[in-house]
């Protein structure tokens, strides 16, 4: 029997830029745990996305795999609104998305940091700025693997 999730609505400074990937005709289905629409100018934001993890780490406390959160259906750009789920690849829900393994930039977060995602998004948001990242704004998606690797992978135009 399928468990219904709920649905409610991380900043990412050391990192290291792993490698860049274009894997053709390769789609990916996440199941969504959770999700929630949040903008990262709202003064909010960490308290909802704290939240949103939170309820999906409850609902799979003892889920041992690798975790995803993927950000899609964006209005613009990182200034602007878009939506955050956490996903896995096991059909624990019902709700899922799937799409196409874009090019992507691959950030490797320093999990010794403090705050290793944060450090990872002020990265991109700081090479997207300088015009050295030409964001898709497609399907981005953070993934931790069990072992505690963070991989964070960006669509690019």
């Amino acid at each position: 029997m399928m468990k219904k999730c709920l649905s409610f609505g991380m900043y990412l400074l050391y990192v290291r830029i792993v490698e860049n990937y274009r894997n053709w005709g390769v789609k990916m289905k996440l199941y969504i745990v959770d999700k929630v629409r949040v903008n990262n100018m709202d003064s909010d934001v960490n308290e909802k996305i704290g939240n949103l993890w939170r309820n999906a780490t409850t609902i799979l406390k003892d889920y041992e795999k690798e975790l995803y959160g993927v950000y899609y259906e964006y209005e613009g750009n990182y200034l602007d609104d878009y939506t955050l789920a956490i996903a896995t690849t096991d059909h624990i829900c019902d709700e899922y998305l799937e799409f196409d393994n874009l090019d992507y930039q691959v950030f490797l977060a320093d999990t010794s940091s403090e705050y290793p995602v944060v450090d990872v998004w002020k990265k991109i948001w700081d090479l997207e700025d300088d015009d050295k990242l030409d964001r898709a704004y497609d399907y981005d998606f953070e993934k931790y693997d069990a072992d505690g690797n963070i991989e964070v992978h960006i669509s690019r135009k």
